[in-house]
């Protein structure tokens, strides 16, 4: 397991760790992936072999629209499917976890400081100097609560105790968005806790709770927002609210969005090549959007690798729903986290984030889980 946390810590440091050699940049988190290739000699170069279709396509995905586009997104077409291999070495990582008391408290510790950067150095907390980006934290907070959560079910065999640290989660997840005045994390963190609720219940309990929680967000949800945040934040809140850009944040990003879907028909195919909207864009920023960065960098054949990598993460929450009555909490719970992350990519650039990688990962490692407690079950041996 020591990989996988050295990989999300060596990719978060890319932001204070770069070295520009001629059209290439080298940062802590390549460095981590070339370290790699001696996991992989010591490990007999083991990987699952979904992991090499999914590199695969995605290099054809960067390296054609590369080619038409005299070189645009080098750097992308040669770290992404590189990271995407680093995915199948957190499903052998998972696989074989050995000392499990340990990863727990080692992921465990990542989940407490990371929850303590976004309250203190994301620029709305509790000092102005913004380190981190509160959305990037965000997505490293929901791959590290999949990931502890896939390990602590390794030591713990009680449902009930496991519920109690995952809905511990979800709830630590809210507080941080209401905290670090984020939309997209309380959006995508409620709709973890719906799911949650709508697995643990039956359809009488999920009506009354759905009436309690509607009551209680109607009259209690303005005061809250305004004792926990500032007039920018209530504009932005009334962004969603109201369906109409109250910021110039968000007047930004629907711009942005608008000239993807007017100008990706010039190359739909394949598209203008990776970080090309930066240059081209309006505002010379990106899009925060996944899928429309994707149109617009990689066409409509990237598009579709992409959502195809993003479907391929959410099939244990698929295979979770259609056999829930078969499999316990513990095998199904994580994948909401999975789901959450696609949520998010409605509001970030995901290929930069290694919650992206890490989640493919343990997507991997929980479908196979699943699928071996279901053949157990059925051969009685459960």
């Amino acid at each position: 397991m020591w990989y996988t946390l050295l990989f999300i810590l060596g990719v978060l440091s890319e932001r204070f760790f770069k070295l520009n050699i001629g059209i290439l940049q080298l940062s802590t988190g390549d460095l981590v992936i070339l370290a790699a290739l001696p996991w992989l000699y010591f490990n007999g170069g083991r990987l699952p072999k979904w992991t090499l279709y999914i590199s695969g396509f995605t290099f054809l995905s960067l390296f054609i629209p590369m080619l038409l586009n005299n070189g645009m997104g080098l750097n992308s077409m040669i770290s992404v499917p590189l990271k995407l291999l680093v995915s199948g070495i957190v499903y052998y990582e998972l696989s074989n976890l050995q000392k499990r008391s340990v990863w727990i408290l080692l992921v465990g510790a990542l989940i407490i400081i990371f929850s303590i950067n976004i309250v203190l150095f994301t620029g709305l907390g509790y000092f102005s100097k913004e380190i981190f980006n509160r959305n990037e934290l965000y997505s490293y907070m929901l791959c590290l609560s999949c990931l502890y959560l896939l390990i602590y079910r390794r030591n713990e065999k009680s449902d009930r105790k496991f519920i109690r640290v995952a809905l511990t989660l979800i709830c630590l997840l809210i507080f941080l968005g209401l905290i670090a005045q984020s939309r997209q994390s309380i959006i995508a963190t409620s709709v973890i806790l719906l799911l949650s609720i709508i697995y643990f219940a039956n359809l009488k309990t999920i009506l009354t709770i759905s009436f309690v929680l509607l009551v209680t967000a109607v009259v209690t949800t303005k005061p809250l927002l305004q004792g926990l945040s500032d007039d920018r934040f209530m504009k932005r809140i009334e962004t969603v609210t109201a369906l109409d850009p109250q910021t110039r944040a968000d007047m930004f990003r629907l711009n942005n969005a608008l000239y993807v879907i007017n100008n990706f028909d010039k190359a739909p195919w394949f598209g203008k090549g990776a970080t090309s909207f930066i240059k081209e864009g309006p505002y010379e920023k990106v899009v925060h959007n996944a899928y429309l960065t994707s149109l617009y960098e990689t066409g409509l054949f990237g598009l579709s690798v992409l959502i195809g990598c993003l479907l391929f993460m959410l099939r244990p929450f698929r295979h979770g729903l259609r056999n829930r009555k078969m499999l316990p909490i513990s095998l199904v719970l994580p994948s909401f986290f999975m789901l959450a992350f696609v949520i998010q990519a409605l509001f970030i650039e995901i290929l930069a984030k290694t919650a992206f990688y890490v989640l493919i990962g343990c997507s991997a490692y929980l479908i196979k889980e699943q699928r071996l407690f279901i053949d157990i079950k059925k051969n009685g041996k459960c």
